[in-house]
């Protein structure tokens, strides 16, 4: 549903805004840069999770949205 795409769309971009801080504070903690790092290569996987899932609300509700 649209809805589970808001929130996946949500969570991406509290993941990206984490991740972001993570990286500004590697001199500080390099560990927790590393962890963010990697969350960061799972972001791809979520992305285009979320955009499969939107072609394929647009296709099954006839939408016509240009994707």
């Amino acid at each position: 549903s649209w809805k589970e795409v808001h929130k996946k769309m949500l969570k991406i971009a509290i993941t990206m805004r984490n991740i972001f801080v993570s990286v500004r504070g590697f001199e500080t903690d390099p560990i927790k840069t590393l962890v963010a790092l990697d969350a960061m290569e799972k972001i791809d996987i979520l992305w285009q999770e979320t955009i499969q899932t939107i072609v394929n609300l647009n296709q099954y509700q006839n939408l016509n949205l240009a994707i």
